[in-house]
C-alpha cells in the first residue's frame, strides 16, 4: 500500500511541474531556428536532393514528386516502372521516383514539428 501511495505521488508531482514549465512558454528550452509555412517552396533555402539513387527509388526534381499546395509540401514517390537515370555516368533503373529536399545547414537533437 506505501508504494501504491509513493507511486501516485510521484505520477501527481511530474504533470503539476509540468504544468508549471511548459517547454514552448520558456526560451531557455524552446528556440525557432527554422520555420517554413510553405506557402511557396523557397529554392533559396531548400534544395531538391536529385540524381540519387536511394535503393528503393530515384530521386528527381519534379513538379510531380515535389511540390507545394495549400501551405503544405508535398513529397511524392511514383510507381513508374523501368524508370532509368545516369547517374555519376552510370545508367540507374528503378521502379519508383520520389522527392526528396534537404536545407543548407544541418539540425541535430531538438524538438522537431509540422502538420503532417
Amino acid at each position: 500500500m506505501k508504494k501504491i501511495i509513493i507511486v501516485l505521488l510521484s505520477i501527481l508531482y511530474c504533470f503539476s511541474v509540468k504544468g508549471q514549465f511548459p517547454r514552448d512558454e520558456n526560451p531557455n528550452y524552446v528556440q525557432t531556428t527554422l520555420y517554413d509555412d510553405f506557402q511557396t517552396l523557397n529554392r533559396n533555402f531548400w534544395s531538391a536532393n536529385q540524381g540519387k539513387d536511394t535503393g528503393i527509388g530515384i530521386l528527381i526534381d519534379s513538379t510531380a514528386t515535389i511540390n507545394v499546395y495549400n501551405g503544405n509540401l508535398e513529397l511524392k514517390m511514383l510507381n513508374i516502372p523501368g524508370y532509368t537515370k545516369i547517374i555519376e555516368g552510370v545508367p540507374h533503373t528503378q521502379d519508383y521516383v520520389g522527392g526528396e529536399i534537404i536545407s543548407p545547414e544541418n539540425y541535430c537533437y531538438g524538438i522537431y514539428e509540422c502538420r503532417v
